[in-house]
């Protein structure tokens, strides 16, 4: 029916909409853990090869070779952190493409629907002006009837 097409086409509409969001969220996402990585990166290297107080402290500790073990350990943990957050990433971009391959398939489904929704219109819309053209000829043929049964 004409609603369903139309409630067809809003559901495609809300599903476009939210596949838009999601793509800039994913998109967000990935642009903020980039620059989260380079902060946290920069910030280590300013400690490191900084003039002040802290970066010359950590510099003696490094000479030591119970500094460069706790230098060592620090930077394991760190990457460890970093693993573990681009593997919270991964996860969250497979959970996302899972998203949108559902989201495809419905798409795909709702698009086959609306094509068959849309021969059935397009064959009614036919039939309608069939009907039509064959009212206005009724009409104009009932009018002559009556014209000529009411001339003496």
């Amino acid at each position: 029916t004409f609603e369903e097409v139309q409630s067809g086409q809003a559901t495609l509409g809300s599903w476009k909409e939210q596949y838009q969001r999601l793509r800039v969220n994913l998109r967000s996402a990935n642009l903020q853990a980039k620059a989260n990585i380079g902060k946290a990166a920069q910030e280590e290297r300013g400690l490191l090869l900084g003039g002040g107080e802290e970066s010359t402290v950590r510099r003696r500790n490094l000479q030591t070779k119970a500094g460069m073990t706790s230098a060592a350990e620090s930077i394991t943990e760190s990457l460890r952190r970093s693993r573990q957050l681009m593997v919270q990433e991964v996860e969250r971009s497979a959970n996302t493409l899972s998203t949108f391959d559902e989201s495809t398939s419905v798409l795909r489904k709702a698009e086959g629907e609306y094509q068959g929704h849309r021969s059935l219109l397009m064959r009614t819309r036919g039939l309608l002006s069939t009907m039509q053209r064959q009212d206005v000829l009724d009409r104009y043929v009932a009018s002559i009837f009556c014209r000529t049964q009411n001339q003496p």
